[in-house]
Formats: C-alpha cells, structure tokens, sequence
C-alpha cells in the first residue's frame, strides 16, 4: 500500500541518514527512479538532481556489465537474456531501459517547484566537475568544505570521448538512435 511504501522511505532513509551523522542525505540509487512519488510524499522538502547521461553511452555501458543479463528489467519483468531468447536485439534493450528509466524520473518530477530541482548533464559534471558540484553544494544549502574540494581534485574526473564511438557499427547505432529517437 503507497502509505507504508512512504514509512518505510522514511524509516529507511531516517536510518541511513542517522548513521552516517550527515545533515544531508544524497541517493543515487536508480531504482529510485521509478519511486520519485513515493519520496516526494515522504519528504516534501527534499531536493532533486535529475543528472541525464547519454543515452547512448548508458546503452554502451549496460551492454558491457556482467550484472545484466541477469539483471529483472523493471518496465518488462524479464531478464535481457529472456529478451534475447524473444528476438530482441540486445542493444535496443540496453537503449530501452534508459528511455523508460527517463520516462519515470520525467513522470516522477512533474509538480516539483523549480527551487526543488536542478537538472544537469552527466557530460557537463565531467567536463567542468569542480565549479559543478560547487552548484550541487550550493543547490543542496551546503558549503564545499577545503577537504571536499581536495576530494574532488583527487578524483582527477575529466571528460572523454564516448566509449560507444568507434566500437559500433552504423547498424548498431541506428537501433539505438531509433529506440532512444529525441530523447
């Protein structure tokens, strides 16, 4: 029922949050995605980061886990593998899923005031990380402390050419590019 679903998030995350002794707490578990309801009931004032990677290189990377195949796709109930077994080409389950993970966090974000959100790209967190998470801190009511900025720095996070460029074919780009379409 959706009302223990919203007591069991705040007993869940009260938790979590209690045991870590953080003023903040910060998920990014995508299987929250398709729960953004849920959490907007059980914390009304809580913030969202909507980070879009692309979709392409999310494809690539789902494509490359060891954890997929075997992995239940939410928006089916299926494994890939069973997917596979049906016809399905296995890059156009990858690039489905980032459509239906997106679809849900767009659904899940309708209503939320915009001081509430603030949507960026994964590619611009890379490509300027540290002015980047200065604006995350600053979203969420945090100072970024020396430690944190050398934390950062350490991570040596910069962007890079798309993994997927170079490995596909045409072939294989067009089934992505026809599931994922504008998104």
């Amino acid at each position: 029922a959706p009302g223990e679903v919203v007591d069991c998030l705040r007993r869940d995350f009260s938790r979590m949050k209690s045991s870590s002794k953080a003023s903040v707490f910060l998920t990014k578990r995508t299987a929250n995605n398709r729960r953004l309801n849920w959490i907007r009931q059980a914390f009304p004032d809580a913030r969202f980061i909507h980070l879009v990677r692309d979709g392409r290189e999310v494809a690539f990377s789902l494509s490359k886990v060891n954890f997929w195949q075997d992995h239940t796709v939410w928006w089916t109930g299926r494994k890939p593998g069973e997917m596979e077994a049906e016809g399905w080409d296995p890059l156009r389950i990858c690039a489905k899923n980032w459509v239906e993970d997106v679809k849900a966090v767009e659904q899940g974000l309708q209503g939320v005031d915009t001081e509430k959100l603030l949507e960026l790209r994964y590619e611009q967190l890379l490509m300027n990380c540290e002015a980047t998470l200065a604006d995350i801190c600053q979203f969420l009511g945090l100072a970024p402390t020396k430690a944190f900025v050398e934390a950062v720095r350490s991570l040596s996070l910069a962007a890079r050419a798309p993994k997927w460029r170079g490995v596909w074919s045409d072939a294989q780009l067009e089934t992505v590019l026809d599931e994922q379409g504008d998104m």
